[in-house]
């Protein structure tokens, strides 16, 4: 019998000890790296045609918008540095970054947010948020960092 329970003291200590070890080599590796647990595959990550809610969560954690939510839920700044609301509500003036490069190098401008503006209310671009731009009058670029949005 004390043979037996030496076996299992010693399977015990030994298992608790490869399981500290193994703990100890799950250390944070920081890098060029992110590792996030998904809802399931993604479809698409190209953030205008992602409908399922693992594109959505993924598109969001790799592109940027215009605006964002902090953690309280408030609006803040992203890729517009600034924005003006007119006093009837209908009007949003958006004052891009400067010196925002894409991947390529290129400046991020408010062609750039034209570009994304027309594809997204495209009839032939298959994108779920086209019906949120249908009461968008008119789009604006005022100058290279700037662009209105008219209702």
């Amino acid at each position: 019998m004390d043979m037996l329970i030496n076996k299992k003291t010693v399977f015990t200590k030994t298992a608790f000890l490869f399981f500290i070890l193994v703990l100890l080599g799950f250390r944070p590796d920081y890098g060029d790296s992110i590792v996030a647990g998904s809802i399931g595959e993604p479809r698409t990550l190209i953030p205008i045609l992602a409908s399922d809610s693992a594109s959505g969560a993924i598109c969001g954690l790799i592109y940027n918008g215009l605006v964002k939510y902090d953690k309280d839920l408030k609006l803040v700044s992203d890729l517009a540095e600034n924005w003006e609301v007119s006093e009837d509500g209908l009007e949003i003036t958006f004052y891009l970054r400067k010196n925002v490069r894409w991947h390529d190098g290129e400046l991020f401008t408010a062609r750039d947010v034209e570009f994304t503006y027309k594809s997204l209310i495209d009839p032939d671009v298959p994108t779920p948020y086209s019906g949120d731009f249908k009461m968008v009058k008119q789009f604006e670029v005022m100058d290279d960092y700037t662009a209105r949005v008219i209702y």
